[in-house]
């Protein structure tokens, strides 16, 4: 079920609307029982579904709309020209001049085959990934060992999702105890590329201290050698 994994992802917008959606869909029977029929019929698709290109959706904006009257014909004018040049380049060059790709010459070749060696020595080196029968939790492309905090939230993230879906639904839908436009409340899991800042510890700043101290000193120091004793 997708909907806990939008919880524990902080997803809010999805979090606060697709439980609502859900409900619905599953009082669709009691609510309205000839629409329910009409869906489980496989009566849900959308008529009309607008493909690439055409004026659906332009109408309703009439700037818009003459834009696109307006410039599309000159665009596909414009292509067709480009397409039929090329075409005629093509010719030319097929005459006497070299025609290849600019990846079908002998360095192209070579520089590729280095990095195919390299990149399967690599792999090779690293060993397979997925035969990996360490119990830690790893980053596949750099073999990285993650945090354990992170390892732990990674095993049980469904969990907690499930959990904070289940607590939606039970004070915002069920008792009504929550507004339901109350904030979601985020969890903030330190996954992969969002492992736990580090605070930094007061060295720095009291080795800049010192260094001003230091510097102070000195200016102090030379300034007294040139008064008069």
């Amino acid at each position: 079920m997708l909907i806990p994994w939008v919880f524990a992802l902080d997803h809010p917008n999805y979090a606060r609307w697709l439980p609502i959606h859900v409900r619905d869909m599953l009082s669709l029977d009691t609510l309205a029982p000839s629409i329910a029929t009409e869906f489980e019929s496989g009566h849900f698709v959308v008529k009309l579904v607008k493909g690439e290109g055409g004026v659906i959706g332009l109408t309703e904006n009439a700037s818009q709309l003459l834009r696109w009257l307006v410039c599309d014909p000159e665009m596909a004018r414009a292509v067709n020209e480009f397409e039929l040049s090329q075409e005629l380049i093509k010719h030319e060059q097929s005459k006497g001049s070299d025609v290849r790709h600019h990846e079908q010459v002998e360095s192209k070749q070579k520089a590729f085959v280095k990095q195919v060696i390299a990149f399967t020595d690599t792999i090779e080196e690293m060993g397979h990934p997925v035969s990996e029968e360490s119990e830690d939790l790893l980053v596949l492309d750099t073999r990285d060992i993650v945090d354990p905090k992170v390892a732990n939230i990674v095993r049980n993230i469904e969990q907690i999702g499930n959990d904070k879906y289940h607590e939606y639904v039970r004070d915002r839908l069920d008792k009504r105890t929550t507004p339901l436009s109350d904030p979601i409340k985020q969890n903030k899991s330190h996954l992969f590329s969002r492992q736990e800042v580090r605070s930094e510890s007061n060295v720095k700043g009291q080795i800049s201290s010192l260094k001003q101290s230091w510097s102070l000193f000195s200016q102090l120091y030379v300034s007294c050698q040139g008064r008069d004793s």
